[in-house]
């Protein structure tokens, strides 16, 4: 920045001066006469100004003179011809009048292009009449597109705002649809924020699971089901699809040992399940935590799984038919319970295939033993207790709700089993015997 030092021009045997791209101001200092030996003189796209003095010309070895892209301005000096160059740039300066005769000529249009002010026999050099209307049409094109730039910014941020009041009435409508079975002290609004990847717990084959913590402080369990509806029941008068009359049974149900339905929306394509929210850890830390010493605290051991059972629901394959909930289900649910806690595995699972867990149970005992059914992380101090709950177990989940022992006989059971009073159970060939023999020709027909 700032002007040329005037003591560069006492250097006479200077060959080559280049001060490009240096902001510098002012104009080029006097004495360049001085630079006999100056070769090349580069001083362009500076702030320089003023007249491009006569001495130029004067400099006997100059071949390379650049000062473009400044603001020298008045007369090219005629004195430029006088010197041989093989490179001159005058161009976009403030430069004006006729041009030098010697560069009047179309080989050195491009040095002198941008000075609005010069005149010559060059062809369109000098501004004419047209070139302002040629001004006008760039600017009215600019301004067309600067006006379609902003149309477009607005069109997408309406159609944002649009897309968001869309998205907002259709939670409306679906809102809408709520049936509530329970009373309950939450919004049906509030569910459907929680529909989010972040919240899944669990999915499958019908649709996923989320975990919804509520403003209220209370956590639910939502089940989201996709597709159409199932087709119609024409077993019944109803007209009503399976999932309507599923709800309609679930919602209408007021027993200790069945998971509550709060509510559920249903809108054709989408259809909601707001359950009461059991946490997963609950099944998990009374299956794995205790092993074998489970058994031996029998009524603390079936208090809890008692709890386990009613929290968690697993329907009797009779209510596919019925539709009814009694007693003989609740043990059906026990005996689930109690197959999770002898296996080690969830009543679902990708290796059963198209089984359940109380399926994969006698089938794999009927083909491969006990050793092959029992959780292998259980103590194996334990196995002849394990085998008798596992005896109680499938006895629970007799396909026959009448061959189902009462909850009295069950409890008795494993308190038998937890005393080590009952005798041991006999294996035959590596398969449970006693009550599995009961239970394997009807659990078969279910394979």
């Amino acid at each position: 920045m700032g002007p040329i030092p005037g003591s560069l021009v006492k250097l006479s045997n200077l060959s080559t001066l280049v001060l490009v791209d240096n902001e510098l101001s002012g104009g080029i200092p006097a004495g360049i006469q001085g630079w006999k030996s100056l070769n090349d003189l580069r001083l362009a796209n500076n702030r320089l100004s003023g007249s491009i003095p006569d001495e130029i010309g004067s400099l006997p070895v100059l071949n390379y003179l650049d000062l473009s892209g400044n603001y020298f301005s008045g007369k090219i000096p005629i004195q430029l011809q006088d010197l041989k160059l093989n490179l001159l740039n005058l161009s976009n300066n403030m430069l004006s009048g006729p041009l030098p005769p010697l560069y009047a000529r179309e080989t050195y249009r491009s040095s002198f292009v941008g000075n609005p002010g010069l005149c010559g026999d060059l062809k369109d050099l000098c501004p004419h009449e047209g070139d302002s209307k040629k001004q006008s049409y760039l600017w009215i094109l600019r301004s067309i597109f600067i006006l379609a730039g902003i149309v477009f910014v607005v069109g997408v941020a309406w159609f944002y705002f649009k897309y968001q009041n869309l998205k907002k009435a259709k939670r409306v409508v679906t809102a809408s649809k709520w049936r509530s079975f329970h009373k309950i002290g939450f919004s049906e609004f509030e569910i459907l924020d929680f529909l989010k990847e972040d919240n899944v717990i669990g999915s499958g084959g019908s649709g996923k699971v989320y975990k919804a913590v509520l403003s209220t402080g209370e956590t639910v369990a939502v089940k989201k089901l996709s597709g159409e509806s199932k087709k119609k029941d024409t077993s019944r008068s109803s007209n009503k699809d399976e999932f309507e009359a599923e709800v309609e049974t679930l919602g209408n149900i007021r027993h200790k040992n069945i998971v509550r339905l709060w509510c559920c929306c249903n809108t054709g394509d989408c259809k909601l399940l707001v359950y009461e929210y059991m946490p997963n850890g609950s099944l998990g830390d009374v299956l794995h935590s205790s092993k074998g010493g489970l058994f031996q605290g029998a009524n603390k051991g079936i208090e809890s799984m008692s709890v386990i059972a009613g929290s968690c629901g697993y329907i009797a394959p009779e209510y596919a038919y019925t539709l009814r909930v009694n007693e003989k289900s609740d043990i059906y649910s026990f005996g689930v319970v109690i197959l999770e806690l002898v296996t080690g595995r969830p009543p679902i699972d990708p290796e059963f295939g198209e089984k359940d867990l109380v399926k994969w149970v006698c089938t794999t005992l009927d083909q491969s033993g006990t050793e092959h059914v029992i959780d292998p992380k259980l103590d194996p101090r334990y196995m002849d207790e394990v085998s008798k709950v596992l005896d109680v177990g499938l006895r629970c989940t007799n396909s026959l709700p009448a061959a189902r022992p009462s909850m009295r006989r069950v409890v008795k059971m494993l308190q038998e089993t937890g005393m080590g009073s009952q005798p041991k159970a006999s294996k035959s060939d590596g398969k449970l015997s006693r009550f599995y023999n009961e239970v394997v020709s009807d659990q078969a027909s279910l394979v």
